[in-house]
Protein backbone atom coordinates (compact mmCIF):
# COMPACT_ATOMS: atom_id res chain seq x y z
CA UNK A 1 0.00 0.00 0.00
CA UNK A 2 1.44 3.60 -0.62
CA UNK A 3 1.33 6.60 1.15
CA UNK A 4 -1.34 8.70 1.55
CA UNK A 5 -1.36 12.60 0.19
CA UNK A 6 -3.45 14.59 1.78
CA UNK A 7 -4.15 18.09 1.02
CA UNK A 8 -6.54 21.26 1.79
CA UNK A 9 -9.32 22.08 -0.78
CA UNK A 10 -10.30 25.90 -1.05
CA UNK A 11 -13.47 25.18 0.91
CA UNK A 12 -10.92 24.35 3.85
CA UNK A 13 -12.06 20.61 4.02
CA UNK A 14 -9.49 18.22 4.14
CA UNK A 15 -9.29 15.68 0.79
CA UNK A 16 -7.52 12.09 1.70
CA UNK A 17 -5.91 11.06 -2.03
CA UNK A 18 -8.60 13.34 -3.44
CA UNK A 19 -11.72 12.23 -1.44
CA UNK A 20 -12.98 14.56 0.91
CA UNK A 21 -12.67 13.64 4.22
CA UNK A 22 -14.13 15.13 7.58
CA UNK A 23 -11.92 14.37 10.37
CA UNK A 24 -13.48 13.16 13.67
CA UNK A 25 -10.83 12.62 16.19
CA UNK A 26 -10.28 10.85 19.17
CA UNK A 27 -8.02 12.13 21.79
CA UNK A 28 -6.73 10.72 25.26
CA UNK A 29 -9.13 7.16 24.26
CA UNK A 30 -10.71 5.63 27.20
CA UNK A 31 -8.72 3.01 29.54
CA UNK A 32 -9.30 0.18 28.62
CA UNK A 33 -10.33 1.12 24.64
CA UNK A 34 -8.20 0.19 21.63
CA UNK A 35 -8.17 1.30 18.09
CA UNK A 36 -10.72 -1.06 17.07
CA UNK A 37 -13.13 -0.27 19.56
CA UNK A 38 -12.54 3.76 18.52
CA UNK A 39 -13.16 2.97 14.82
CA UNK A 40 -16.25 0.64 15.38
CA UNK A 41 -17.75 3.56 17.64
CA UNK A 42 -17.76 6.10 14.65
CA UNK A 43 -14.26 7.72 14.81
CA UNK A 44 -12.11 7.99 11.58
CA UNK A 45 -9.19 9.09 12.78
CA UNK A 46 -7.21 8.77 16.35
CA UNK A 47 -4.27 10.71 17.94
CA UNK A 48 -1.08 9.19 18.52
CA UNK A 49 1.27 10.32 21.46
CA UNK A 50 4.17 9.37 19.40
CA UNK A 51 6.71 10.05 22.10
CA UNK A 52 7.31 7.85 25.12
CA UNK A 53 9.09 10.39 26.91
CA UNK A 54 12.59 10.30 25.19
CA UNK A 55 11.58 7.58 22.18
CA UNK A 56 8.92 6.90 19.90
CA UNK A 57 6.39 4.41 20.42
CA UNK A 58 6.78 2.88 17.51
CA UNK A 59 5.26 -0.03 18.79
CA UNK A 60 2.05 1.68 18.49
CA UNK A 61 1.76 2.04 15.28
CA UNK A 62 0.66 -1.84 14.97
CA UNK A 63 -2.27 -1.39 17.22
CA UNK A 64 -3.39 1.51 14.35
CA UNK A 65 -2.85 -0.38 11.27
CA UNK A 66 -3.95 -2.93 12.63
CA UNK A 67 -7.66 -1.36 13.09
CA UNK A 68 -7.49 0.57 10.09
CA UNK A 69 -7.97 3.75 11.34
CA UNK A 70 -6.06 7.20 10.17
CA UNK A 71 -4.16 8.60 12.49
CA UNK A 72 -2.01 11.54 13.52
CA UNK A 73 0.96 12.22 15.53
CA UNK A 74 1.21 14.18 18.39
CA UNK A 75 5.21 15.90 18.23
CA UNK A 76 4.61 17.53 21.34
CA UNK A 77 7.80 19.28 21.88
CA UNK A 78 9.71 18.12 19.33
CA UNK A 79 8.60 20.20 17.07
CA UNK A 80 9.55 23.70 18.80
CA UNK A 81 13.20 24.04 17.94
CA UNK A 82 13.19 27.13 19.91
CA UNK A 83 15.52 25.02 22.62
CA UNK A 84 17.76 21.85 22.59
CA UNK A 85 17.26 22.34 18.01
CA UNK A 86 19.68 19.43 17.39
CA UNK A 87 18.35 16.91 19.51
CA UNK A 88 14.74 18.11 18.48
CA UNK A 89 15.79 17.84 14.83
CA UNK A 90 17.03 14.17 15.19
CA UNK A 91 14.26 13.08 17.27
CA UNK A 92 11.80 14.60 14.75
CA UNK A 93 13.26 13.62 11.73
CA UNK A 94 13.23 9.89 13.01
CA UNK A 95 9.52 10.15 13.29
CA UNK A 96 8.78 11.81 9.73
CA UNK A 97 11.02 8.71 8.25
CA UNK A 98 8.67 6.22 10.71
CA UNK A 99 5.60 6.90 9.47
CA UNK A 100 5.31 9.29 6.16
CA UNK A 101 5.39 6.28 3.99
CA UNK A 102 1.88 5.38 6.22
CA UNK A 103 -1.27 4.90 4.06
CA UNK A 104 -3.22 5.86 7.39
CA UNK A 105 -1.52 8.82 8.06
CA UNK A 106 -3.86 12.19 8.13
CA UNK A 107 -1.28 14.48 9.20
CA UNK A 108 0.84 16.01 12.06
CA UNK A 109 -0.23 17.83 15.46
CA UNK A 110 2.35 20.58 17.03
CA UNK A 111 3.03 21.49 20.17
CA UNK A 112 -0.19 21.83 21.89
CA UNK A 113 -1.43 24.94 23.74
CA UNK A 114 1.62 26.93 22.69
CA UNK A 115 -0.03 30.21 24.09
CA UNK A 116 -1.41 29.15 27.15
CA UNK A 117 1.36 29.26 29.99
CA UNK A 118 -0.63 28.82 33.10
CA UNK A 119 -0.65 31.27 36.50
CA UNK A 120 1.65 33.38 33.91
CA UNK A 121 -0.83 34.74 31.07
CA UNK A 122 1.82 37.17 29.75
CA UNK A 123 4.32 34.42 28.71
CA UNK A 124 4.13 32.37 26.15
CA UNK A 125 4.75 28.16 26.24
CA UNK A 126 5.76 27.66 23.11
CA UNK A 127 8.12 30.05 20.39
CA UNK A 128 6.63 31.07 17.12
CA UNK A 129 9.63 31.18 15.70
CA UNK A 130 11.16 27.86 17.03
CA UNK A 131 7.41 26.14 15.80
CA UNK A 132 8.22 27.25 12.80
CA UNK A 133 11.41 25.80 12.13
CA UNK A 134 10.43 22.97 13.23
CA UNK A 135 7.23 22.89 10.93
CA UNK A 136 9.66 23.78 8.27
CA UNK A 137 11.54 20.57 8.94
CA UNK A 138 8.22 18.57 8.96
CA UNK A 139 7.20 19.83 5.68
CA UNK A 140 10.59 19.28 3.88
CA UNK A 141 10.63 15.23 4.83
CA UNK A 142 7.27 14.99 4.21
CA UNK A 143 5.52 17.28 1.71
CA UNK A 144 2.33 15.23 1.53
CA UNK A 145 0.38 15.78 5.19
CA UNK A 146 -0.55 18.75 6.49
CA UNK A 147 0.21 20.02 10.59
CA UNK A 148 -2.34 20.71 12.20
CA UNK A 149 -2.56 23.13 16.21
CA UNK A 150 -4.52 22.68 18.92
CA UNK A 151 -4.28 26.69 21.53
CA UNK A 152 -5.66 26.92 24.81
CA UNK A 153 -8.77 28.80 25.85
CA UNK A 154 -6.92 32.08 26.03
CA UNK A 155 -5.04 34.47 24.28
CA UNK A 156 -5.73 37.38 21.92
CA UNK A 157 -6.02 36.57 18.13
CA UNK A 158 -3.03 38.47 17.40
CA UNK A 159 -1.00 36.40 19.43
CA UNK A 160 -2.49 33.32 17.95
CA UNK A 161 -2.09 34.48 14.77
CA UNK A 162 1.57 34.41 15.52
CA UNK A 163 2.06 30.61 15.44
CA UNK A 164 0.03 30.32 12.24
CA UNK A 165 3.23 29.61 10.14
CA UNK A 166 3.91 26.65 12.05
CA UNK A 167 0.25 25.33 11.34
CA UNK A 168 -1.76 24.37 8.34
CA UNK A 169 -5.10 23.69 10.58
CA UNK A 170 -5.63 25.57 13.82
CA UNK A 171 -8.17 25.09 16.40
CA UNK A 172 -8.75 25.40 20.12
CA UNK A 173 -10.37 23.54 23.44
CA UNK A 174 -13.32 24.75 24.95
CA UNK A 175 -14.02 22.58 27.69
CA UNK A 176 -16.95 24.26 29.26
CA UNK A 177 -18.93 21.91 31.35
CA UNK A 178 -17.45 21.73 34.90
CA UNK A 179 -18.76 21.21 38.40
CA UNK A 180 -18.40 24.55 39.97
CA UNK A 181 -16.52 23.15 43.07
CA UNK A 182 -14.20 22.14 41.37
CA UNK A 183 -10.62 23.06 42.59
CA UNK A 184 -7.60 24.98 40.71
CA UNK A 185 -6.29 23.00 37.97
CA UNK A 186 -4.68 23.23 34.84
CA UNK A 187 -8.05 23.75 33.01
CA UNK A 188 -9.06 26.51 35.25
CA UNK A 189 -7.84 30.12 35.63
CA UNK A 190 -6.82 32.06 38.57
CA UNK A 191 -9.74 33.47 38.66
CA UNK A 192 -12.00 30.40 38.91
CA UNK A 193 -13.52 30.56 34.93
CA UNK A 194 -13.14 27.74 32.51
CA UNK A 195 -11.75 30.22 29.69
CA UNK A 196 -11.70 33.74 28.86
CA UNK A 197 -14.87 34.14 27.62
CA UNK A 198 -17.47 36.51 28.86
CA UNK A 199 -19.78 33.35 27.47
CA UNK A 200 -19.41 30.54 30.56
CA UNK A 201 -21.68 28.43 29.21
CA UNK A 202 -22.10 25.66 26.56
CA UNK A 203 -22.34 27.69 23.51
CA UNK A 204 -18.61 28.99 24.31
CA UNK A 205 -17.77 26.12 22.01
CA UNK A 206 -19.22 28.55 18.70
CA UNK A 207 -17.70 31.62 20.07
CA UNK A 208 -14.51 29.94 20.00
CA UNK A 209 -14.82 28.30 16.97
CA UNK A 210 -15.84 32.11 15.51
CA UNK A 211 -12.69 33.00 17.53
CA UNK A 212 -10.31 30.70 15.57
CA UNK A 213 -12.19 31.35 12.07
CA UNK A 214 -10.78 34.88 12.66
CA UNK A 215 -7.46 33.70 13.81
CA UNK A 216 -7.36 30.69 11.19
CA UNK A 217 -6.19 33.12 7.97
CA UNK A 218 -8.48 31.11 5.75
CA UNK A 219 -6.98 27.71 7.38
CA UNK A 220 -9.05 24.71 8.04
CA UNK A 221 -10.35 25.40 12.20
CA UNK A 222 -10.51 21.79 13.76
CA UNK A 223 -12.05 22.04 17.20
CA UNK A 224 -11.36 19.74 20.35
CA UNK A 225 -14.12 18.89 21.95
CA UNK A 226 -14.61 17.50 25.36
CA UNK A 227 -15.90 14.53 26.47
CA UNK A 228 -14.20 14.00 29.71
CA UNK A 229 -14.41 15.66 33.06
CA UNK A 230 -12.44 18.49 33.86
CA UNK A 231 -11.58 17.60 37.33
CA UNK A 232 -9.64 14.90 36.07
CA UNK A 233 -7.18 17.14 34.78
CA UNK A 234 -6.21 17.36 38.41
CA UNK A 235 -2.32 17.26 38.99
CA UNK A 236 -1.14 18.73 42.10
CA UNK A 237 2.63 17.55 41.20
CA UNK A 238 3.01 20.06 38.08
CA UNK A 239 0.25 22.53 38.49
CA UNK A 240 -0.99 22.75 42.10
CA UNK A 241 1.75 22.14 44.66
CA UNK A 242 -0.61 24.06 47.11
CA UNK A 243 -3.27 20.91 46.93
CA UNK A 244 -0.56 17.80 46.63
CA UNK A 245 -2.00 14.71 48.49
CA UNK A 246 -5.55 15.28 47.84
CA UNK A 247 -6.64 13.20 44.74
CA UNK A 248 -9.02 13.58 41.99
CA UNK A 249 -12.54 14.12 43.77
CA UNK A 250 -14.86 11.97 42.03
CA UNK A 251 -18.14 13.77 43.11
CA UNK A 252 -17.09 16.60 40.85
CA UNK A 253 -16.38 14.66 37.77
CA UNK A 254 -19.23 16.19 35.67
CA UNK A 255 -19.38 14.71 32.15
CA UNK A 256 -21.09 16.45 29.87
CA UNK A 257 -24.76 14.26 28.56
CA UNK A 258 -25.13 12.89 24.85
CA UNK A 259 -27.21 15.87 24.21
CA UNK A 260 -24.43 18.44 24.95
CA UNK A 261 -21.85 16.76 22.84
CA UNK A 262 -24.33 16.90 20.40
CA UNK A 263 -24.71 20.70 20.87
CA UNK A 264 -20.92 21.24 20.93
CA UNK A 265 -20.42 19.44 17.67
CA UNK A 266 -23.40 20.93 15.72
CA UNK A 267 -22.16 24.55 17.18
CA UNK A 268 -18.92 24.04 16.07
CA UNK A 269 -19.94 23.21 12.67
CA UNK A 270 -22.08 25.92 11.75
CA UNK A 271 -19.62 28.69 13.31
CA UNK A 272 -17.25 27.10 10.45
CA UNK A 273 -15.60 23.66 11.71
CA UNK A 274 -14.42 21.46 9.45
CA UNK A 275 -12.66 19.00 11.84
CA UNK A 276 -13.27 18.16 15.37
CA UNK A 277 -12.22 15.67 17.80
CA UNK A 278 -13.31 14.52 21.50
CA UNK A 279 -10.95 14.45 24.26
CA UNK A 280 -11.40 11.65 26.50
CA UNK A 281 -8.90 11.78 29.22
CA UNK A 282 -9.14 10.07 32.10
CA UNK A 283 -12.19 8.02 30.91
CA UNK A 284 -12.30 4.49 31.32
CA UNK A 285 -14.76 1.84 29.29
CA UNK A 286 -15.91 0.90 32.98
CA UNK A 287 -17.63 4.29 34.03
CA UNK A 288 -19.40 7.48 32.47
CA UNK A 289 -19.11 8.10 29.32
CA UNK A 290 -16.24 6.39 28.27
CA UNK A 291 -18.73 3.23 28.95
CA UNK A 292 -20.56 4.65 25.71
CA UNK A 293 -17.29 4.08 23.80
CA UNK A 294 -17.61 0.35 24.50
CA UNK A 295 -21.98 0.07 23.99
CA UNK A 296 -21.58 1.66 20.59
CA UNK A 297 -18.90 -0.56 19.03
Amino acid sequence: MRATQVTVGSDRILKVDGRRFFPIGARHIPNGADPKIIRDTGFNCIRWVAFDTDTIASSDINRLIDADIMFYPYISDRGDFAHNKAQKMKDLSSLVDLVKGCPLLLCYEQRNEPTYHYRNWAKLKGSPKGMKEGSDLIRSLDPFHPIRLGHGVCNLVSTIKSFNDSADMIGCNPYVIYDQRMRANCATRMDGRISDSPDQTLSAVGEYTSKMMRAAEGRPVWMQLQACSNEDWYNPDIYTPELKGQGIYPHNRLFPSYYQMRFMAFDAIVRGATAMEWSMYGLSTDDGMGRCIQDHQ
